[in-house]
């Protein structure tokens, strides 16, 4: 290329010189090159002006400060010799590739550029990357030393790239890089912004300028129109937002750009999935489709040096590397392997010479917060004293569990050799690096190579042995005595204990646990918790304590926050057992799953079922319950659901509330505890979906619903009869799913299009629960039919003694008028509804219509409420009045004959319960 071309108005002489490449290094100068004396911050390109003509430099370009030598060398002086250069290198490297894409920010990186990498490469198209890991070129590596290199390099490599075939590439851009101009005069497609936190103010001074520099790619370097991916959770997103307001780039949220199901790739921490979003909507910019991303997702594979799992030794130890060199990546790493794992984490990790020092002591802070050991060595401490920046650490962390160890490979020996089972170990700092840096000294280290030549066993347990260690040290804990108190299980029944148990004993209205304590462990309780004296031949079973209830509190706190099993909380007016129970089955199928008994929601049920969730646990599914305002928000604390569920709202327990508004903020309390970056499910037909909806979004709470309106994300398409099941036809979001059923109800299709939110926003496979025969659509006591004999004939008795309140009921009269039988009767009898408060008698009267409009034959009563019922409903529906319970035979015997239908429906306290249950044992008399 002729001189002329990429400087204008030169003189004639020179104007016609040929020049064969660019160089601002005079150590690489090669003959016919344009060399460009740049000052720069360590090294004056003007001092090396001779060592560039002697090796064979066309041509000099310098500033105007250089004093004039003799010399046959052309030397161009100009004002701004940086600039120049910028468009000469987009002038002599003008092809490039047509799709090239900036990331900048703190962290993230390299991971962004690699899946991008690894997308397009699975789909067979060329693709390079440039930055910390090299310039990787389809599955070659070339190395480099900056994230960045100098701006001849760049457009070099990027015509290279071009000139080889490839259109599709990702720069990873600097701060440092960004504020020396090295990405000027590119084409860029789009910028993507990662995250920004403190690193590099040994060069940029402050936080200000260091975000600034980060700008430059948006604020200059990107052409109007173009795109800006970004994560809109970062608090830098709203000044992002702005500039692109200002430059009119079009802002993709990567969060909203696709939907990744988790369960297909094999990444730790959200952050990774940030990145690969990021990555996917640059892939959709360069027009992959979603067949396309999907197939690339079930390959992709972490990141060289990047939360990598290196190695599981036999004791269970996960160790990691991972380059988090900077607060933010340290403390984003950490919290992810804390999120994914219960177990302890160690971290080794050391910070670097000569680079930002005010951020060892914050890296210390962070380690100190999130790690429960930690193991100080050396990272690349260049000319700086190692043993400096050691004491610059650890002055931090005075009076922690620390050891310093300079040595980096004896320090990884050591936290393998001294891990604990299933322990988790963080090497973090280097990643990927196969040196480290001492200055005057490199020596040839890897993170990777040192973790995979240590021979360590440990300790091994299998699950239950674990469980039961995890428990001890739970307790040791809690009663801060070291001991082993290894025990698996808990109960304040001393009836239903088991060999193994811990049995606390609670005062309750009508007994008192530590009456029973010398059963407990006769039944094989391994540890008896208690607040009083008591009398046993052997005190070592004994756990004294001030307060049973405090203590069960303790202990299901601390289970939870060792759990990582997804958890998931469910509420509403009805319906909360069933869900609960129908869903704790269905989540067997895809692995060990926990849910509470029988309808344990209250402040003894609720810690009680947490304080049974083991470390094996991969689900764990809790019902809540409340009477009262705040009760919900006091459970949901505790249990700190992944997932919520709100199935209805009604007027249970109205007695204590204004209205029924007041219900639905109560129940929506659960909201506040839902885990950041968690989802709700909510009944779309209820007439407060909006409400809740809206409390949920309010908090950046995810909401998937089910119904039967046509706006809901689950719906039952249609109901069909084969051979003798029935197969529902169910929408969930944009597929199709057919479920096969014995028998189904309006309450029961809720329940199912509930579980499939639950499966939906899990991922899990749809495919392993198509035959739904095994699962329990009724339970005892909340619609379950059974066939009984009483009166010399077998009639068909529908349990709905459990409980009642105004939709309950309604749910019932409905299942039951839409059993299709014109050949038998159906009789209701119905108990009081309680806790309605001064709208009992509304609420009772209003049932009337809903009887009147059914198919229902006869109505009987028992309870002075529901009279009023029976006063409104019509007189050929009216059976009979029971004044006591003991008139049932009475009553019944001369009225059912063999396959009528009796359902039973009344509040607990009525004792229709107890009708029901002699009924079905077959009872000679009823009570």
């Amino acid at each position: 290329m002729l001189l002329k071309k990429l400087i204008k108005n030169l003189p004639k002489n020179i104007k016609n010189i040929k020049i064969k490449g660019l160089s601002l290094d005079s150590r690489k100068v090669k003959k016919g090159d344009l060399f460009f004396a740049i000052k720069g911050k360590e090294f004056n390109g003007n001092f090396f002006i001779k060592d560039a003509i002697s090796k064979g430099a066309a041509a000099v370009v310098c500033s105007q400060s250089l004093k004039k030598k003799s010399t046959k060398t052309p030397l161009i002086i100009v004002k701004d010799p940086k600039l120049l250069l910028s468009r000469a290198c987009g002038i002599f490297f003008k092809r490039k590739p047509k799709n090239i894409f900036a990331v900048t920010g703190t962290n993230g990186k390299s991971s962004v550029a690699d899946f991008f990498h690894q997308i397009l490469n699975i789909n067979k198209i060329p693709v390079a990357t440039i930055g910390t890991l090299g310039i990787k070129k389809n599955r070659a590596i070339k190395k480099l030393n900056l994230t960045s290199p100098d701006i001849v390099t760049i457009h070099k490599e990027l015509f290279n790239l071009k000139k080889s075939g490839i259109d599709y590439v990702v720069l990873e851009a600097s701060s440092h890089g960004l504020a020396q101009g090295r990405l000027n005069e590119i084409d860029f497609k789009a910028g993507i912004f990662t995250n920004f936190s403190q690193d590099h103010l040994d060069y940029h001074k402050n936080m200000k300028n260091y975000f600034n520099s980060k700008m430059i790619l948006f604020s200059r370097l990107l052409k109007k129109r173009s795109n800006m991916i970004v994560d809109e959770e970062i608090k830098e997103f709203s000044k992002l937002k702005m500039i692109a307001g200002k430059r009119s780039l079009k802002v993709i949220k990567a969060n909203r750009i696709f939907d990744i199901d988790k369960q297909k790739i094999s990444l730790t921490g959200s952050f990774q999935t940030t990145n690969l979003l990021m990555s996917i909507a640059a892939a959709k910019l360069c027009g992959l489709k979603k067949r396309e991303i999907d197939f690339a997702l079930n390959k992709i594979k972490s990141v060289d040096g990047r939360l990598e799992l290196i190695r599981i030794f036999p004791n269970g130890s996960k160790v990691y590397i991972d380059f988090a060199h900077t607060p933010g990546a340290l403390s984003t790493v950490l919290k992810s392997l804390r999120k994914k794992y219960s177990n302890t984490i160690s971290l080794v990790f050391g910070c670097g010479g000569e680079r930002d020092k005010k951020k060892r002591g914050e890296m210390a802070k962070i380690a100190r917060r999130l790690s429960d050991k930690i193991y100080v060595t050396d990272d690349n401490p260049r000319r700086e004293s190692p043993k400096k920046i050691r004491k610059m650490i650890t002055q931090k962390l005075k009076k922690t569990n620390y050891l310093e160890i300079g040595n980096r490979r004896k320090a990884i020996k050591t936290a393998i050799q001294k891990s604990e089972p299933e322990e988790i170990i963080l090497i973090a700092g280097k990643g990927h690096e196969v040196t480290q840096d001492y200055g005057k000294k490199i020596l040839n280290i890897s993170d990777k190579s040192i973790i995979k030549s240590i021979n360590f066993v440990g300790k091994k347990f299998t699950k239950n042995n674990y469980n039961q260690y995890l428990n001890s040290k739970i307790l040791r804990k809690i009663v801060n005595k070291n001991k082993n108190f290894s025990f698996e299980g808990v109960s304040f029944n001393s009836k239903e204990v088991k060999k193994g148990n811990l049995f606390i004993a609670i005062k309750g209205l009508r007994n008192d646990g530590h009456e029973f304590v010398s059963e407990a462990i006769k039944k094989g309780a391994n540890f008896c918790v208690v607040s009083k004296n008591i009398k046993v031949k052997n005190k070592s079973y004994l756990i004294k304590c001030n307060n049973t209830i405090n203590f069960l509190y303790n202990l299901a706190f601390s289970k939870r926050s060792h759990s990582k099993a997804k958890v998931i909380a469910v509420t509403g007016s009805s319906g909360k057992t069933t869900v609960k129970t129908l869903l704790g089955k269905i989540l067997k199928v895809f692995g060990d799953t926990y849910y509470s008994p029988k309808s344990f929601n209250n402040h003894y049920g609720v810690p009680f079922s947490l304080s049974n969730l083991e470390n094996s646990h991969k689900f764990g599914v809790f019902e809540i319950g409340m009477s009262k305002k705040g009760e919900i928000n006091n459970l949901s604390k505790l249990v700190k659901p992944n997932l919520g569920i709100i199935t209805n709202i009604a007027e249970a327990h109205i007695e204590n509330f204004k209205n029924i508004k007041e219900i639905a903020k109560a129940k929506g309390e659960i909201i506040n505890n839902i885990d950041k970056g968690g989802s709700l499910i909510l009944n779309r037909d209820d007439k407060f979906f909006s409400f809740l909806k809206n409390l949920a979004e309010n908090r950046g709470v995810k909401v998937l619903s089910f119904g039967n309106s046509t706006k809901s994300d689950i719906r039952l398409i249609k109901v069909f009869n084969y051979k003798n099941y029935k197969n529902l036809k169910i929408r969930i979001c944009d597929e199709s799913l057919l479920l096969k059923v014995r028998n189904i109800e309006t309450s029961n299709i809720y329940n199912i299009l509930c579980c499939m939110a639950v499966l939906k926003i899990l991922y899990l496979d749809f495919n392993k629960i198509k035959n739904f025969f095994n699962y329990p659509l009724s339970l005892k006591g909340r619609g379950k039919t059974h066939k009984v004999k009483r009166y010399k004939t077998r009639f068909n008795l529908i349990d709905e003694s459990y409980n009642a309140n105004p939709l309950s009921v309604k749910n019932a009269i409905k299942n039951l008028s839409n059993i299709k039988d014109k050949d038998h009767k159906k009789y209701v009898l119905l108990g009081d509804m309680l806790e309605l408060g001064n709208k009992s008698d509304f609420y009772h009267k209003n049932l009337s219509k809903i009887i009147n409009s059914s198919n229902i034959d006869k109505l009987f009563v028992y309870g002075e409420k529901a009279l009023k019922t029976y006063k409104y409903i019509s007189k050929k529906k009216q059976g009979n009045i029971l004044q006591d319970k003991n008139d049932f035979d009475d009553v019944f015997s001369n009225v059912i004959k063999k396959d009528d239908y009796l359902m039973i429906k009344g509040s607990n306290a009525t004792g229709l319960n107890k009708i029901s249950k002699s009924i079905i044992k077959g009872t000679a008399n009823v009570i």
